[in-house]
């Protein structure tokens, strides 16, 4: 009975273990780290505030703490007052070489004044799925 029950729980462990989750940091909830990022991304700080044409700013300062080059994938999602996506050319994915034991700093500036929060999306680019799955706000 016991090799049954092993023959049945090893696969199923064996997929859990290789699913992809998103990952919310407790630190910084705006944040949403995809496959990958965790493990060699280190957050120092999100700063946000607003320009002086009243659109919504995000500086990002983080860390490779990894010792190779990494290329990370990022996606800014900005959102109304409603809890809208509103859709702009900085809501795309991008791409960013970092290398081992350097400081990494994104910053972005919302399109649309209509922007109140924010969410980003990041991951390393050659994990086997760089797109985090879902879309929790």
């Amino acid at each position: 009975m016991n090799k049954l029950m092993l023959i049945i729980l090893l696969p199923l462990l064996l997929l859990t273990g290789c699913q992809t989750q998103q990952v919310k940091s407790p630190d910084y909830p705006q944040l949403v780290f995809g496959q990958g990022a965790s493990h060699f991304l280190a957050i120092e700080s999100v700063t946000d505030g607003y320009t002086a044409g009243h659109l919504l700013k995000v500086s990002i300062q983080a860390f490779n703490r990894s010792n190779s080059s990494k290329t990370l994938r990022y996606k800014f999602t900005w959102f109304d007052a409603a809890g809208f996506e509103i859709k702009g050319l900085t809501s795309r994915w991008e791409a960013l070489k970092t290398e081992p034991k350097e400081p990494i700093l994104i910053n972005r500036i919302a399109t649309s004044p209509e922007a109140v929060s924010y969410q980003v999306f990041l991951s390393d680019a050659y994990a086997s799925s760089t797109q985090p799955q879902g879309n929790d706000r």
